[in-house]
């Protein structure tokens, strides 16, 4: 697939054209098939728990020893070939490292070239989780948007 262009028509209005960089382009048929067969390969060589939704990715090890850091490291090189492979990217700046302990080992964790970031709470699926997988943090959330909403009907 080479030399290929793309266009979106709505209605009457077209926009300029532009040069297609993957290889299963945004809104066509096939994307979200092609990306579910691409998805089923990510795990082949991984031997860390691999939990996959939709684009979101997520690879989970217990480090309790040097020699856990480097085999989810060897995970984490063997993923950073997948999007090689099958022609697609991951967001390295979208992907963080959270410790679920306050037992850390000091080690960088690398993905491709980049040093994955630490990160102390995340969402997942809507739920907002923290170090100490605490609900405080979503039961406040929650109950701010909730707040916001009954304010607007009054």
């Amino acid at each position: 697939m080479k030399d290929r262009v793309q266009r979106v028509v709505v209605n009457d209005s077209c926009s300029v054209w532009s040069r297609v960089i993957s290889v299963v382009p945004q809104g066509s048929m096939l994307g979200p098939l092609l990306y579910n067969v691409f998805n089923n390969y990510i795990d082949d060589r991984i031997n860390s728990p691999i939990f996959i939704f939709a684009d979101d990715t997520k690879l989970c090890s217990t480090v309790r020893s040097m020699e856990d850091v480097h085999k989810l490291q060897a995970d984490l090189d063997t993923l950073s070939d997948w999007p090689s492979t099958w022609q697609m990217r991951f967001n390295v700046d979208k992907c963080k490292v959270m410790h679920l302990s306050s037992n850390k080992l000091c080690a960088s964790n690398v993905l491709g070239d980049v040093i994955l970031g630490e990160s102390f709470i995340e969402k997942d699926l809507g739920v907002l989780e923290d170090l100490r997988l605490n609900k405080n943090t979503q039961c406040q959330s929650v109950a701010s948007k909730a707040t916001r909403i009954l304010s607007c009907i009054k």
